[in-house]
């Protein structure tokens, strides 16, 4: 096998047990993200640089800053002429199989030979772990960023000499430096942890590139020379960040059904943040009990930072700053083997911390897909201990059967469970069932299931499934605000009323809240309190063009004209164009 046999290999396989994710429907915030934006819709690149991510999807968290990401669900509509799932996933398989083949030149950069690097490119290919972030579109943003992270390395190998290799001429050199950094820039426009890559690229110097011994400061302005660029493609993307959320650095906003840490004190926080990495390395070791969703009460908080899995996550994240160190700390270790892993422990910790919970809180608790990037790092490991145990590190070609018996039956293994977890990659319905087979107390679960059950005209279904997800997590507020509409379109308005108001007690500002609550109050002739709570709901949201058409459908009611003309107003200007006609009889 040569190198672009390995290439082909990757593909191939990769595309053969991931190719039933492109039947797959939108699943879960693909609806908000893509299918429903109209950011997206619009396509104007402008209007994607200087907004949020979720600007388009109305979402509340408006701390993520992903452009490249929203381009690329822009560009694949542009061209479908629509959202269409099958184009989507297509895009995030492409993408995932292009993420494995860097890998897979990136473990031969760094000198692991022929069957190690076609170790870390078949396991990060073909691994379970790694069907959540392609068979979820918004996934993509995982993919992106690792792409432009991953690629900014292997590209930064070109900058200078690189492992014995003849020295690129200063053309190839820039060139390389400035491709390198705009990879890194697209990258970090994908998802904020690609940032962790400028860091990849110094450590890359020091373990590939040390400075010859009194020729420090030549040394320092080349490679100087050689990182401006990455370093002003972070300036850029602070720069358009900053002028996008009017914040720096600009927090995500957490919901603590999202993330429970922020319930906990210390030690019991850290603690389970530690625990954390313990769960996903036994996921990556073991991919038996994956699942979409991990939200509410589905992990226990750990007692203390003594407790088991507290411990092993602790004794992990040393380990990999250890490995990182080690070349520098250990005489004799800065060659080979050790160099690998020392980049292959960075690629792993560094953005693991950003994700881990330990330095800020993140959106979610857990998700596979956060784990994408680190695994690239762990995928990378394995690689530089395959061909540290099989002797085959610097090797350029594998003609040995064993070997290619040992891929063979990585394919078979990797490949069988990834392909097993793709069939539940279905839909909402068949990816949360399966999520509340593994996690039986998940709130977002019940709540999912629950939406649709009601959706589909399975009142009694849904109400059951609401109860459940109250139960489970008694502040997951959507659920009781669910079970209030389930309740007013079967009639059950009393009971519709006490829904929305428990609704209101636990989250005040919940402008949907206060606007169902007015419909239920206006079908029940209680028309003042109808029109106080569609006022409130319009006080929290002024672009809420429901609440205005039913404020002036209230008022026309009531004989109140000027009033009602004025509402119908605003949500004809907020895109209810159906109300022309009522504006217009009215003359306004």
């Amino acid at each position: 096998m040569t190198p672009r046999g390995a290439l082909a290999a990757v593909l191939l396989c990769g595309a053969l047990v991931l190719a039933p994710l492109r039947h797959a429907a939108y699943i879960q915030d693909d609806h908000l993200a893509i299918e429903r934006n109209p950011i997206v819709a619009r396509g104007d690149l402008r209007e994607i640089l200087s907004t949020d991510y979720w600007a388009g999807a109305q979402g509340s968290d408006e701390g993520l800053y992903r452009p490249t990401t929203i381009a690329s669900y822009a560009w694949e509509v542009a061209l479908r002429g629509r959202a269409d799932p099958y184009v989507s996933h297509l895009v995030n398989l492409a993408l995932h199989l292009a993420v494995s083949c860097v890998l897979l030149l990136l473990a031969l950069r760094l000198g692991a030979g022929l069957f190690g690097a076609t170790v870390a490119g078949l396991l990060f290919a073909l691994h379970p772990q790694h069907v959540e972030p392609v068979g979820n579109v918004v996934g993509r943003a995982e993919l992106l960023a690792a792409l432009g992270a991953l690629g900014a390395l292997v590209l930064w190998a070109r900058t200078g000499t690189w492992n014995g290799e003849r020295a690129p001429s200063p053309a190839r050199a820039r060139a390389a430096a400035w491709a390198a950094a705009a990879a890194l820039l697209l990258g970090m426009g994908a998802k904020e942890v690609a940032v962790v890559a400028l860091a990849w690229l110094l450590l890359a110097d020091l373990l590939w590139r040390p400075p010859v011994p009194g020729a420090l400061r030549p040394w320092l302005l080349d490679r100087a020379a050689a990182l401006a660029p990455s370093v002003l493609a972070v300036e850029i993307y602070l720069i358009l960040r900053v002028r996008a959320l009017h914040a720096f650095p600009g927090i995500q906003h957490v919901h603590p059904t999202d993330n429970p840490l922020l319930l906990l004190q210390e030690p019991q926080r850290t603690a389970s943040a530690l625990a954390l990495l313990a769960r996903y390395v036994r996921l990556f070791v073991w991919p038996a009990g994956l699942a979409i969703d991990v939200s509410g009460p589905v992990f226990p908080p750990e007692p203390s930072l003594l407790a088991p899995r507290a411990l092993a996550g602790l004794l992990l994240l040393l380990a990999a700053a250890g490995a990182v160190l080690a070349p520098f700390l250990l005489r004799g270790t800065g060659t080979g083997g050790a160099r690998i892993l020392a980049l292959a422990a960075a690629v792993f910790l560094l953005p693991y911390l950003v994700i881990s919970n330990l330095l800020v809180p993140v959106g979610a608790l857990f998700a596979d897909r956060f784990f994408y990037l680190p695994s690239a790092g762990l995928c990378l490991a394995a690689g530089a201990g395959a061909a540290a145990l099989s002797g085959t590190g610097g090797v350029r070609e594998i003609r040995d059967r064993r070997w290619l018996l040992a891929l063979l039956l990585l394919a078979l293994l990797c490949g069988t469970a990834s392909f097993l977890r793709t069939r539940v990659w279905r839909s909402d319905a068949t990816i949360f069932a399966d999520a509340l087979r593994v996690h039986p107390n998940s709130p977002r679960a019940h709540f999912i299931l629950g939406k649709l059950a009601g959706d589909a005209g399975r009142e009694a279904e849904a109400l059951a499934s609401f109860d459940r997800a109250t139960a489970a997590w008694p502040d997951y507020i959507p659920a009781y605000q669910e079970k209030g509409v389930v309740l007013g379109r079967m009639g059950r308005l009393a009971e519709a009323e006490e829904a929305f108001r428990e609704t209101l007690r636990r989250s005040p500002a919940y402008d949907a809240a206060h606007y169902n609550l007015g419909l239920v109050l206006r079908r029940q002739g209680r028309s003042a309190e109808a029109e106080r709570e569609l006022v409130k709901a319009l006080r929290i949201d002024p672009t809420y063009a429901r609440a205005w058409a039913e404020l002036g459908h209230l008022l026309s009611e009531q004989g109140r004209r000027p009033e009602a003309a004025e509402a119908y107003r605003h949500a004809v200007a907020l895109g209810r164009e159906d109300l022309r006609g009522r504006l217009a009889a009215m003359g306004g």
